[in-house]
């Protein structure tokens, strides 16, 4: 083709001397480029072993370096520890010196504090001595009087018994013997009966029966005679610290009542202890102290829970059977704070509303925040009640030796109750209260009999309350009738049997 340079023929002498020369050239290019190699790695070696060489003589550097500071440290803590000892030294001398001075003031101080500790006690022994002076002047003077007011009472007592032994027997001379009353029968087939348990005859809107009547007359002027009794030492300013201690004793240990056998016998124990020690007035105002405490615990704790009636109660129990003075004031005090624990009942009268609540014990509270005063209402009465009544029932019930007023007492109780009172639902609450706490001793002591009463309950008392027609009534009905039904008097009473200790505070230990 035009402008292509002519090739050489593959075989030709002058391609053979071009392929020779090409490859000499090669030689000689490789030849050069690996010496060219063979000095750069020489030089890199000899860069290498030069830098080796600085390190080899900075690390040598460092180590002297390091060894100089190190003896130079040395040196320093040498004279460091040289300085510190003499400065403890220095220090441990003036301390020294301190502490005897400080020994000295202190001695001083304790010699002066001593002697006005000794002027201040000697002082505090004659004020005590004055005030015990005074106070025994004022507690025998307050003695006296009551001494004197007593045997004014007991002439007083004496002449009206004698005036009263006299009376009946002049109006016998004078009048004709009335004829003999014909007896109340017993009443419907099956009613239960106990001695002297037949209603008393109705006197206007009261419903009692005769024995409960007499017993309520005669706890009453027991309790009557001990506020009597006390009423000079309630009141009078020189045994106000006498008082004070009564009242913290009594507050703290019914407070520390509880649900165990352990805490019971221990509660127990300190009280009847404690009112051995005391006598006359002073313990008499124990007495009623200790009820009217025992009264408060109904009311807001008991009411509220039922299982607290029976450790209250076993103490209580404890109490009265060693002091058996006590256990009419206890009763008194029950039967004013509570109408059905004696059992008693005032019938509803329209005309005569406000003399029905106040008989039956209704009390007036502040309605909301306002400042008026309302009465409370059935609900808050009965639950109120339920307190009292579970608790009496709780005592009647203890098997504690000694017990005054035991389930002979739970007997009479449930039939002057069916006997005398109508069948309502405050009535009600009162029947099922005793039911439910002592219906179990009852059953294991009377056995059969006890089934009689039951069944009267049954087929009389229920029906009766039934034809009442009150709505409110219902919820007490079935709880009897649920009661009687399922037998519930043949098991125990849940918080009847007390467990030895209180094993949760074995767990929190």
């Amino acid at each position: 083709m035009p402008g292509r340079s002519p090739s050489l023929p593959r075989h030709s002498p002058a391609h053979a001397a071009i392929s020779e020369l090409t490859a000499l050239l090669r030689q000689q290019q490789l030849a050069a480029t690996q010496g060219h190699v063979s000095r750069f790695e020489a030089g890199l070696l000899e860069i290498e072993a030069a830098h080796l060489r600085e390190l080899a003589s900075i690390k040598a550097q460092r180590q002297a370096d390091a060894e100089r500071q190190a003896s130079a440290e040395a040196e320093r803590k040498q004279q460091r520890e040289g300085q510190r000892s003499e400065l403890l030294s220095a220090l441990k001398q003036v301390h020294s010196q301190k502490a005897q001075e400080g020994s000295r003031q202190v001695e001083a101080a304790a010699r002066q504090a001593l002697e006005q500790r000794q002027r201040e006690q000697q002082q505090r022994q004659r004020e005590e001595a004055a005030r015990k002076a005074k106070e025994d002047a004022e507690k025998l003077e307050w003695a006296e009087q009551a001494a004197k007011r007593q045997q004014e009472q007991q002439a007083r007592q004496a002449q009206q018994a004698a005036e009263a032994t006299k009376a009946p027997q002049q109006a016998a001379a004078q009048q004709p013997a009335p004829q003999q009353r014909q007896q109340r029968p017993a009443g419907p087939s099956g009613r239960p009966d106990a001695q002297n348990g037949a209603a008393a005859p109705a006197q206007g809107q009261m419903r009692i029966a005769a024995s409960a009547a007499a017993l309520e007359k005669r706890c009453a002027e027991r309790l009557q005679a001990a506020e009597a009794e006390v009423a000079e030492f309630k009141s009078h300013e020189g045994v106000k610290k006498d008082r004070r201690s009564l009242e913290k004793f009594i507050t703290l240990n019914v407070q520390q009542i509880s649900g165990t056998q352990e805490q019971v016998a221990k509660k127990s124990a300190a009280f009847v202890d404690w009112l051995g020690r005391l006598s006359g007035v002073p313990k008499t105002y124990a007495y009623l102290q200790l009820a009217a405490r025992i009264i408060s615990q109904c009311e807001c704790q008991v009411s509220l829970n039922h299982q607290f009636a029976f450790p209250l109660a076993e103490v209580i129990v404890a109490v009265a059977a060693a002091h058996q003075d006590f256990t009419e004031i206890l009763l008194g005090k029950l039967h004013q704070a509570c109408i059905l624990t004696v059992p008693k009942y005032y019938l509803y009268k329209a005309a005569d509303e406000a003399n029905y609540y106040r008989v039956l014990g209704y009390r007036s509270k502040e309605k909301g925040h306002t400042g008026e005063m309302a009465r409370e209402t059935m609900d808050d009465y009965v639950i109120r009640m339920q307190g009292y009544l579970l608790f009496l029932a709780a005592v009647m019930q203890s098997d504690r030796p000694g017990n005054p007023i035991g389930v002979d007492a739970a007997w009479q109780y449930i039939a002057r109750l069916l006997n005398a009172l109508p069948a309502n639902r405050i009535v009600a609450t009162a029947l099922d209260a005793f039911l439910k706490v002592a219906g179990y001793k009852l059953n294991m002591v009377y056995g059969r009999q006890f089934v009689k009463l039951l069944h009267y309950v049954d087929q009389h008392f229920l029906p009766d309350l039934q034809k009442g027609n009150d709505p409110d009534a219902k919820a007490v009905h079935t709880r009897i009738y649920t009661y009687l039904t399922t037998t519930r008097f043949m098991t125990p009473p849940e918080g009847r049997n007390l467990p030895l200790s209180d094993s949760s505070s074995y767990d929190r230990a």
